[in-house]
């Protein structure tokens, strides 16, 4: 399925720059003064097709258009508009058929922003935040808290170099969120999920990279759930296993039925397997503001301690419950 990416940069107030005549092309007001955001520009868009509205692409300096290492697209309503080393679209639709695979990135102007966030296909906004408040008539409009969620910020401090402080922040429309850095533990596991949420495939499903990367890992499954071995164990934990199913659920009120039985079905095999008699199972639900994990997904620990009196240091995993014990 086509998927789009707005990067834009705006000012604390949403501004994203000064277009006094409509018919030519406008300014951006710290144009020149963040030779970082240029970098992280081109470093988010390298090898995907860019798509920019015609007086936006004009705004470019000739010696830098078309941007190199890039499918340069242009929206315009012109029939006749063309220019070599570019595809020109007329719709959103034309150029997300063109592109039916890769990450369409949106790069403005104002008109096209406003097209793209009413399309659900477009479902991410790379935004860099220029700490400062600057003149100009054309804004972004400021994101709904209700549909959209800021999951990471990157602060950059001013310096020689560059002259306003800014942020690279990443948004995510709520229904299309699969991780939460927010939860993450490590800057590297942060920038691992944000690859992960660009790529629009949760890790915990069939073609996801957990899955996919650690198949010989797993121990276990049958046609619902699959089991693994946590690579990071709670200590003094004899065993731990994450029992993750392979539809993309997110709630337990979800697991009922043939999900809840087989999942208990697969949990007495490893119990058999393993000769376990004892242990704790802990559900981590997909809500990541409630249970603190990381993918939106639905997952069970089971946690057998070396001892009975390490099992209280496992409640940090969340909803205790029974294995035996239905939903």
């Amino acid at each position: 399925m086509a998927h789009g990416t707005i990067i834009v940069a705006t000012d604390r107030n949403w501004l994203i720059g000064d277009r006094p005549d409509p018919t030519l092309s406008g300014t951006t007001p710290w144009q020149g003064q963040l030779p970082v955001d240029m970098r992280y520009f081109k470093a988010q868009t390298k090898n995907r097709p860019v798509i920019f509205a015609r007086p936006t692409y004009e705004s470019i300096s000739e010696k830098h258009r078309p941007l190199i290492g890039r499918t340069n697209v242009i929206w315009t309503r012109q029939e006749t508009y063309d220019v070599e080393g570019t595809t020109t679209v007329h719709s959103l639709d034309e150029a997300f058929d063109l592109f039916p695979n890769q990450e369409l990135m949106i790069c403005g102007g104002g008109h096209l922003y406003r097209v793209a966030l009413e399309d659900p296909r477009v479902d991410i906004v790379l935004r860099t935040r220029v700490d400062g408040e600057f003149n100009g008539n054309v804004y972004f409009p400021a994101l709904d808290e209700d549909e959209w969620r800021l999951i990471h910020s990157d602060f950059r401090q001013a310096d020689g170099e560059n002259l306003q402080n800014c942020a690279f922040e990443t948004y995510v429309r709520k229904s299309a969120m699969l991780v939460d850095p927010r939860n993450a533990r490590t800057p590297e596991y942060v920038a691992e999920l944000l690859k992960i949420q660009r790529s629009r495939k949760c890790p915990f499903c069939p073609d996801g990279k957990t899955l996919t990367a650690g198949e010989d890992e797993i121990i276990a499954q049958n046609n619902f759930w699959y089991a693994i071995r946590t690579h990071t164990p709670v200590k003094g934990a004899e065993h731990h296993w994450v029992i993750i199913s392979k539809t993309h659920l997110t709630s337990l009120q979800e697991v009922a039925g043939a999900y809840w039985s087989e999942m208990e079905r697969l949990l007495r095999g490893l119990q058999r397997m393993h000769e376990v008699t004892g242990g704790a199972l802990f559900v981590r639900e997909g809500d990541t503001e409630v249970s603190g994990a990381t993918v939106r997904h639905i997952h069970f620990n089971y946690v057998v301690p070396d001892s009975k009196a390490n099992q209280a240091a496992c409640a940090w995993f969340g909803r205790y419950r029974e294995p035996n014990q239905s939903p």
